[in-house]
C-alpha cells in the first residue's frame, strides 16, 4: 500500500514528464521558444499590460530577472515596452500583433499537444483529472502561492 508521500512523490515525477511532454515537442520547430519566455508570453497576452513587477511576481522572479527575460522578446518584435501615460517611471509590458500572432499559433500547438497527450484518458477520466488540478488551482490561489 502506498502512503501519501509515496503518492506525492509519484506524483511529481508523472507532473515532470507530462511538463516534458508538452514543452519537448519536435513539431512546429519554428514555435520554439525558452519555456521561460513562452510562461512570460501566456502571463502578458492574458494580463494584455502589466508592468515588469507585475510579471516578475506571477513567475515568482525579481524584476531583474524578468527585464533580461523580456527584452530578446522585444528584440523578436514580440512584446512592446510603453510607457505608462499616468506615470512616466512606469513602463508596460504588452504584446505587439507579431507577438499576438505567434502566442495564437503557441496556444494552438500547445492545444493539439495536450488533445494527443490526453488521448490516454477516456472523457470521465479526463473530467475527474480537471476537476482535480482546478481544485489544486484554487488551493494554491487561496494560499498565495499560485499567483
Amino acid at each position: 500500500m502506498n502512503t501519501r508521500q509515496q503518492l506525492i512523490e509519484r506524483l511529481m515525477f508523472c507532473m515532470l514528464h507530462f511538463r516534458k511532454g508538452i514543452v519537448h515537442s519536435h513539431e512546429g520547430k519554428e514555435l520554439t521558444l525558452p519555456l521561460a519566455q513562452s510562461e512570460a508570453l501566456f502571463v502578458i497576452g492574458h494580463a494584455q499590460s502589466l508592468g515588469i513587477g507585475q510579471l516578475a511576481r506571477h513567475l515568482s522572479i525579481t524584476p531583474g530577472a524578468a527585464t533580461q527575460l523580456v527584452d530578446p522578446l522585444v528584440e523578436m518584435n514580440y512584446v512592446q515596452k510603453l510607457q505608462d501615460t499616468q506615470d512616466r517611471r512606469t513602463t508596460n509590458l504588452e504584446l505587439s500583433d507579431e507577438g499576438k500572432t505567434f502566442l495564437d499559433s503557441l496556444r494552438q500547438h500547445k492545444t493539439a499537444k495536450v488533445t494527443k497527450i490526453m488521448q490516454a484518458l477516456n472523457n470521465q477520466e479526463l473530467q475527474t483529472l480537471t476537476m482535480l488540478l482546478e481544485k489544486i488551482t484554487k488551493s494554491l490561489n487561496d494560499n498565495g502561492e499560485g499567483k
